[in-house]
């Protein structure tokens, strides 16, 4: 519609042209013998009729292009909101699959019988922790091998530690070796789980609303993570060899998504109620 009006003009503009360049002709064909005063006297009304025609197609053209310009912002109007619309669509999508996310790994923690297991063995693992301070830096020590080297296993460990696993049954070098990679490496797996959960970038009321019992677990691992973050402070060759200890802080994100404060001491840690519960039970 806007490209017939701008050809219907430039064919208006042209015939104008052409009429006022034929007027002279016509004029001496009505007029014949006229002199060249006459003429003039003549022309001057008709220069005037095409200069008002000249000033109404500058209007004209002035108008035309206002509505061009009022139909594009029409259009980048209409533009923005469908953008809008979109951009509202796509974080409607990311929100859902964050949600689908963590309802899949509050599934997986509840409901996969392997993650069961894990979720008990390392309870008492942190708890045999707390009550046995050897117990401790024996675990820790076989999870830093890669500063420390391999931590091979003796029969005075197996002698030591034994009835942690088996308090009623002798274990052999082989069965005793079993059990405790069992639980160290079940150990290993449910921090790297916190670990991860922390990183998720899931509104705060979704989080609470699938807690992964995270009020009683927080207390036993920052425990761990106060005890791991110590060791770590001690030993330069563990700070250049191992991987950073980020435990402590997933746990504070994952205080700021649970509404907890986070503890500043190993001290405030020590009276958290399990804490306390199971240090009043040293072996």
């Amino acid at each position: 519609m806007r490209h017939k009006s701008i050809i219907v003009f430039i064919l208006f503009g042209i015939a104008v042209i052409l009429i006022w360049l034929s007027v002279p002709v016509w004029l001496d064909m009505i007029f014949p013998g006229i002199n060249k005063e006459q003429l003039e006297n003549l022309f001057s009304p008709i220069n005037a009729l095409f200069s008002a025609l000249a000033l109404l197609g500058l209007i004209y053209t002035v108008i035309q292009q206002q509505k061009g310009l009022e139909l594009q912002r029409e259009e980048l109007k209409a533009t923005r909101e469908e953008l809008h619309t979109t951009a509202e669509a796509n974080q409607t999508i990311v929100s859902d699959s964050k949600v689908t996310a963590l309802i899949n790994l509050y599934l997986f923690y509840y409901d996969k019988n392997e993650f069961r297991k894990t979720r008990s063995k390392t309870w008492f693992v942190l708890r045999k922790m707390i009550q046995n301070e050897d117990y401790f830096h024996y675990t820790f020590e076989r999870g830093v091998m890669a500063a420390r080297g391999y931590k091979t296993v003796t029969e005075n460990h197996r002698l030591q530690f034994q009835g942690i696993y088996s308090p009623d049954k002798e274990l052999s070098i082989d069965e005793y070796l079993v059990v405790d990679n069992e639980h160290r490496h079940q150990f290993d797996d449910l921090l790297n789980f916190y670990n991860l959960l922390a990183v998720r970038s899931i509104p705060k009321e979704f989080f609470q609303k699938v807690d992964f019992n995270y009020d009683g677990w927080r207390q036993l691992l920052y425990w761990y993570a106060f005890n791991a973050e110590s060791e770590f402070d001690k030993d330069e060759n563990l700070r250049k060899l191992c991987s950073p200890m980020t435990l402590k802080e997933s746990l504070q994100k994952l205080d700021i998504q649970f509404d907890f404060e986070s503890p500043e001491t190993f001290e405030v840690v020590c009276e958290f109620p399990i804490v306390r519960t199971f240090l009043n039970q040293k072996i």
